[in-house]
């Protein structure tokens, strides 16, 4: 294990993806994504991020185009204006594209805002009580798209084909890392890795616990889940491409480095995920985008765990 910076992360190389990933150019520090494109299908966290954690949410309806990525970097600037602390998710597929929000304003209101369209279709549990929904789709021009109507059918063939291909792929590629990781697993003593997880999480949780108790502050109020689920990577039409949002703020970032036999960090940081869940300790995890099963980072408090190259 080795500590490191994160700066020193930010020297990631780029262009072939050789397990590693392209830090995304120009996206807030704050920033996720809610969903990966995986070996096992689209898989989508945006229930734990958005709609089990907020006071208010509001979702957007509307067909491709619309303005929907637009409406949240607007909405963002309007939160960020508001003194909120705003988290941004962005898509999976096209990381230029933000899929989601969430703010918290100076009187502690969660608010969040979310793409509600497929592949991450969301409809209002609570209406009025909670969700609101907001159309683009009623200011589209039906009559010109209309006229172009068969060219958007051929189009949207083209689409699901292409998406056929690139799934086909990635389960290829979970196979591949499977195989890999229970290779590693199979050299490695799975009783003497769960304690050092666990003293690894342990220590970080009372790291995380020490300045509310130097201070007096009890912890913030928990809503939803205590383990909130996050990648910062994702495969999608830009390649490979990592955000820094669990990196931010972070006093320390310890890397596990899998150089003499290729997936021993990531099951060490799997384990770490598991030990967090079991315990119920206050983390964020970032699932691995070609097998989400396993883990490429975990945070507690300001110590992030990564198997990031």
């Amino acid at each position: 294990m080795t500590k490191i910076t994160e700066k020193a992360l930010s020297r990631a190389p780029d262009g072939r993806f050789d397990g590693t990933y392209r830090i995304a150019a120009g996206a807030p520090q704050s920033s996720y994504f809610a969903a990966v494109n995986s070996g096992s299908g689209f898989v989508s966290y945006f229930d734990g991020l958005i709609r089990d954690r907020c006071d208010r949410r509001m979702i957007i309806k509307g067909g491709p185009g619309t303005g929907k990525s637009r409406m949240l970097y607007e909405a963002a600037k309007i939160a960020a204006d508001a003194d909120a602390a705003v988290e941004y998710y962005f898509c999976s597929s096209d990381p230029d594209s933000l899929d989601g929000i969430t703010a918290v304003f100076p009187d502690g209101v969660l608010m969040g805002i979310q793409d509600g369209t497929a592949p991450h279709a969301a409809e209002a549990s609570l209406p009025g009580a909670r969700d609101g929904l907001f159309d683009l789709g009623a200011f589209w021009r039906a009559d010109t798209l209309s006229s172009a109507r068969r060219e958007i059918e051929e189009l949207n063939g083209k689409k699901s084909r292409a998406w056929r291909d690139a799934f086909e792929c990635l389960a290829a590629a979970r196979g591949l890392r499977k195989t890999a990781l229970t290779l590693a697993g199979s050299i490695m003593d799975p009783e003497r890795m769960c304690r050092a997880a666990a003293r690894a999480a342990g220590e970080a949780r009372r790291r995380a616990e020490l300045p509310q108790a130097v201070s007096g502050l009890s912890p913030e109020p928990l809503r939803g889940s205590r383990v909130l689920y996050s990648p910062h990577r994702a495969l999608g039409m830009k390649g490979a491409v990592s955000l820094g949002g669990i990196y931010e703020g972070a006093d320390d970032v310890y890397l596990f480095s899998d150089e003499l036999l290729p997936g021993t960090g990531m099951l060490f940081i799997t384990e770490l995920a598991d030990c967090v869940a079991r315990t119920g300790t206050a983390a964020r995890i970032s699932p691995d985008p070609v097998a989400p099963e396993f883990c490429a980072a975990v945070r507690i408090g300001g110590c992030v765990f990564t198997a990031d190259r």
